[in-house]
């Protein structure tokens, strides 16, 4: 009959030793793959919030009135602030369910705000932060576009060919 020999000390220690050898390299990667993780989160959200700036954007642009559009300068700030008339169609507010002014800039909260408003009255005014964490905007138009640079990138959105009739804020 064979005689049955246990564990020794050393070679539970040995085993221990490549165990937490072990642990300590899977916690590691499970700490680096966390944060890249949650840095992917954030660059996620950063690539939606400017597909949601592009798309709103072409909404409004598409049924904008050409030649209401104007690049006026913020006393304060200095930053420039696009002003134009689009066609807002059908909205639960019957004030905007027609033409309205509207304002893009950059705010002092480094976000790319569109603020809109029935022509004339001021007092019901509408913000929408559609970027949040801008720093350079930059605004140029040209004969059929409107070209905007937020932090080194390019955005282009192309008028409509028609002329509506003639609104100014």
């Amino acid at each position: 009959m064979k005689r049955y020999h246990p564990l020794t000390l050393i070679e539970l220690m040995i085993s221990f030793g490549l165990f937490s050898i072990i642990l300590a390299f899977l916690f590691s990667s499970f700490r680096t793959t966390s944060l890249l993780g949650i840095k992917g989160d954030v660059g996620l959200q950063r690539v939606l919030e400017r597909s949601r700036l592009h798309q709103r954007l072409n909404q409004v642009f598409f049924d904008a009135e050409k030649s209401s559009f104007r690049i006026t300068e913020d006393a304060n700030s200095g930053m420039e602030i696009l002003n134009f008339c689009f066609n807002n169609h059908v909205d639960i507010d019957p004030l905007y369910s027609q033409m309205i002014g509207a304002r893009l800039y950059l705010n002092k909260k480094n976000s790319v705000v569109l603020e809109t408003f029935p022509i004339g009255d001021k007092e019901y005014l509408r913000e929408e932060s559609l970027l949040s964490q801008a720093h350079d905007f930059s605004i140029n138009i040209e004969s059929s576009s409107v070209n905007l640079t937020i932090d080194n990138r390019r955005f282009v959105f192309i008028l409509p060919k028609t002329e509506l009739s003639g609104f100014l804020l």
